[in-house]
């Protein structure tokens, strides 16, 4: 992801950055800071969700962020350029891999469809919380979601695929 930033003439700051200030009453293990222009950790984040399976997926999740925000500039008020991000990097990270997905929510007879069911949770429990959304309610973020949904699903951009 790097490297692709870069081609794209981005900076990152590959240095790991810790903060404490975003991630008040918000539980990520990390987020894309676009004026660091660095992905930031959590610390106050639970040993058990350090594994390097979780930080991995964690970094990669936020390096798509990074990735949006280099090549459209996201206007972080733009409730559906977050949502856009938020679909592609829950899509792209890793966030709903299958295994995963049937561990966090059981095993369902519907087989079909799961991932797309499983980035809009994810989007929807991330703009949950981002304040572009603030005094939303939960069905006109669902709208927003719906209405960029197919368009977000399918760039895969920087990858070839998901």
């Amino acid at each position: 992801m790097l490297r692709k930033l870069e081609a794209r003439g981005c900076q990152m700051s590959v240095e790991p950055v810790v903060c404490d200030d975003i991630f008040e009453g918000v539980a990520a293990i990390g987020a894309y800071d676009s004026a660091r222009k660095a992905v930031v950790m959590n610390p106050a984040v639970p040993e058990r969700y350090l594994t390097q399976h979780q930080w991995s997926r964690g970094i990669t999740h936020e390096l798509v962020h990074a990735y949006d925000d280099c090549r459209v500039d996201l206007e972080p008020g733009n409730v559906r350029h977050m949502a856009c991000t938020e679909i592609r990097a829950a899509n792209l990270s890793g966030d709903c891999d299958f295994s995963d997905e049937l561990r966090r929510s059981g095993f369902r007879f519907e087989i079909g469809g799961l991932q797309q069911k499983c980035v809009r949770k994810r989007t929807l429990q991330s703009l949950k919380m981002h304040s572009a959304c603030e005094g939303m309610t939960v069905p006109a973020i669902e709208s927003v979601i719906d209405d960029v949904f197919s368009a977000c699903y399918k760039d895969t951009a920087p990858f070839p695929t998901n």
